[in-house]
């Protein structure tokens, strides 16, 4: 008897947590589709319910997600809700409003986006409005107008070269992976001006350093 009542006890628990897990689930699905302050954008059901909709395309299809987004945006217009808190925006006339200053509209960082990049205490993903504004200042007059205008000339002389470099490939009917040119394009341009002239000449390799 006693065993009986044991083995009853072990199965009304499994069978109420189950029923807690469902309840919950539906009630969290209704949430995110009907009640959420994005309930309102466009997009699939299924992507504004759970997240298992970016990891297929993320995962299953390796990485495919962007074309993905590319024929929600033809499907949906030029906001797509495509996750639970994320929208896809396809207008380059609303950067002004989805990046404000400061002094227009305070902005918070994505708690959840921070945590699962592992950049809990990085400067790019302070959570803070005013600790981020903070942390900012000392960096600002390295990204002025004035500092990128200064360093323009050494970024078109690296595009012009990295272009040659790919006509070279081109004129070889060789098949040249993309990635390691640009890699070693970013990797130049960043280099130099890093390390106060130290010129990498990753774009000189004959292969673009595949091993860096």
């Amino acid at each position: 008897m006693l065993l009986d009542q044991r083995h009853l006890n072990g199965s009304s628990l499994v069978v109420v947590t189950s029923a807690g897990l469902a309840f919950y689930g539906l009630a969290l699905t209704i949430y995110r589709i009907w009640f959420h302050p994005l309930a309102g954008f466009p997009g699939p059901k299924l992507a504004t319910a759970t997240e298992w909709y970016q990891t297929y395309y993320e995962v299953m299809t390796y990485g495919k997600l962007s074309f993905k987004l590319a024929e929600l945006h033809t499907r949906y217009g030029p906001i797509v809700r495509f996750g639970p808190w994320e929208l896809s925006i396809r207008d380059p006339g609303f950067y002004q409003n989805s990046h404000a200053h400061g002094s227009v509209r305070r902005t918070e960082v994505s708690l959840r986006q921070r945590t699962a990049l592992g950049f809990d205490r990085s400067h790019m993903f302070t959570e803070s409005h005013e600790l981020h504004r903070l942390r900012q200042k000392p960096l600002e007059s390295f990204f002025s107008r004035r500092a990128v205008e200064f360093k323009e000339d050494l970024i078109a002389q690296k595009a012009q070269l990295i272009v040659a470099r790919i006509g070279e490939w081109i004129a070889n009917s060789t098949p040249l992976q993309l990635e390691l040119a640009y890699f070693a394009y970013v990797t130049d341009v960043v280099g130099e001006i890093l390390f106060g002239g130290e010129n990498l000449s990753l774009l000189e390799h004959s292969e673009f350093a595949p091993d860096w």
